[in-house]
């Protein structure tokens, strides 16, 4: 996911909300090394988010 990409979407506020967010996320699921995904996720290797957005018309 492309930083400019959040930015025709959100606030600069929650931009920063949801940074934060995730930041805290990551670091949580970082504390335990071994832990692993449930059965039902193992199938995904690969998250592919697209953007269908024309910024050209901006």
């Amino acid at each position: 996911m492309s930083d400019s990409s959040w930015y025709y979407r959100f606030t600069p506020e929650l931009v920063a909300f949801i940074r934060e967010c995730v930041r805290r996320g990551i670091e949580y699921l970082a504390q335990d090394p071994w832990q692993t995904l449930d059965k039902r996720l193992s199938p995904f290797e690969d998250v592919l988010i697209q953007d269908k957005h024309d910024h050209s018309a901006a």
